[in-house]
């Protein structure tokens, strides 16, 4: 009263700074509470690979308002918890850490067929950290445009391998 600025300019300027900190302040507690869910239900862990935007990662630190993944190629990638709870994410190794790998292969038109299932079964099996059980197996997948299409499909343990190296 004093200097004759109204009391009401001070509550309405007092308002508009509260509402613009609630604002600014939503992404930290979304990204907080978020957090706390993570750790609490364990969606993802330390050390599970996931899949993210086509991106995959191993998980090596969740924090309260960020996770920290390596990617295959040694880069640190921080995720906003809340992202983990608002998209779809892949963890390949939450309940188990044996995966099956699909490797396409391509071979040339006359090609013999069952020498191309034997060398695919042989390469399967005379890897070290494929697992001979359960079994690795071929499948003839399409005649394509340039190739006859064979996948093979075998079975890795994350613990051991990673399935890009494999």
């Amino acid at each position: 009263d004093m200097v004759g600025i109204p009391l009401t300019a001070f509550a309405f300027l007092g308002g508009a700074v509260a509402i613009g900190v609630g604002f600014g302040a939503q992404n930290f507690f979304n990204n907080l509470i978020s957090g706390f869910i993570i750790m609490f239900s364990q969606p993802i862990r330390p050390n599970d690979i996931i899949e993210i935007d086509g991106m995959f990662a191993s998980v090596e630190e969740i924090g309260s308002r960020s996770t920290r993944a390596k990617t295959f190629d040694n880069i640190d990638v921080l995720i906003p918890n809340n992202y983990f709870l608002d998209n779809k994410i892949v963890n390949w190794s939450l309940t188990d850490q044996k995966i099956r790998l699909k490797i396409d292969v391509g071979v040339a038109y006359g090609s013999d067929v069952r020498k191309v299932e034997k060398l695919l079964l042989k390469a399967a099996e005379d890897h070290s950290r494929v697992l001979k059980k359960p079994d690795p197996f071929v499948v003839f997948r399409n005649l394509g445009p340039d190739a006859l299409e064979f996948t093979l499909y075998a079975w890795i343990d994350m613990t051991n391998a990673s399935s890009m190296k494999v």
